[in-house]
């Protein structure tokens, strides 16, 4: 079921999270963006539980056709946790700083898909 009124990019790169400035933080790996929310995949054992606000860092693409990187580094809220594979949880979080220049350009834009490899 769709939650989300924003149009939003799927791609799959790495977001590290944490509850703590000082902490260590967790990996994840992005499903989806948009200019408000961020939605990813982490361990089980690693996953934080929805009301938790954790710091978040990730970097993402500008829609568009030069190639040129952003990047996120401040508190979002968990909204949702759903189970997702075994092993693993998909994660639904709110951006304490919406991303503005998200916005304009998903709006003007149909969705996008970044792939990346990871290891």
């Amino acid at each position: 079921m769709e939650r989300r009124k924003e149009k939003r990019i799927s791609f799959c790169w790495p977001i590290w999270f944490g509850h703590d400035l000082n902490g260590a933080f967790a990996r994840g790996q992005m499903a989806d963006l948009c200019g408000s929310g961020v939605s990813f995949t982490a361990a089980e054992n690693q996953c934080p539980k929805p009301g938790d606000h954790v710091l978040t860092r990730f970097s993402y693409p500008h829609p568009g056709e030069e190639f040129q990187m952003s990047s996120y580094y401040n508190w979002s809220e968990v909204l949702r946790v759903d189970p997702f594979l075994p092993g693993l949880k998909r994660v639904a979080m709110r951006l304490k700083t919406a991303l503005p220049e998200m916005l304009t350009a998903t709006e003007e834009s149909e969705e996008q898909e970044y792939l990346v490899e990871t290891a």
